[in-house]
């Protein structure tokens, strides 16, 4: 079975600008594996907007998840699971946001060893 090694939360925030609309998760760390678990976005603009959720490092954005429709200054979760492998990271892309709204994700998930997982990564 897989050990829990301790849980994770991060929650990443930023104001849009004319050419950032993204935020980043750090990367996970030597031997480590993340299992992302939940991920709540805010939307702080004053329309709907939609969201996709990318695993980064894969010399591309891998998407997880697209979350449609956020309404105005409002959260949505997304529930998908995803295991994050060493250097790589979550892509939180904001499509549509205007300039100077609030970008927001909380992330939560679990810390596991790579050698302790049932099914290796490598």
């Amino acid at each position: 079975m897989n050990k829990i090694i301790g849980l994770y939360r991060e929650r990443l925030k930023g104001t849009s600008t004319a050419t950032v609309t993204s935020l980043y998760s750090k990367h996970v760390p030597h031997n480590m594996v993340l299992l992302i678990t939940r991920i709540a976005l805010y939307n702080g603009d004053t329309a709907n907007r939609n969201f996709e959720i990318c695993v980064h490092g894969l010399g591309y954005d891998h998407i997880i998840d697209n979350v449609n429709a956020i309404g105005t200054l409002q959260y949505r979760t997304s529930r998908t699971m995803v295991y994050i492998r060493e250097n790589e990271r979550l892509h939180i892309r904001f499509t549509g946001l205007a300039e100077g709204k609030i970008m927001e994700a909380h992330i939560t998930g679990q810390w596991l060893r790579e050698k302790d997982l049932m099914i290796k990564t490598k």
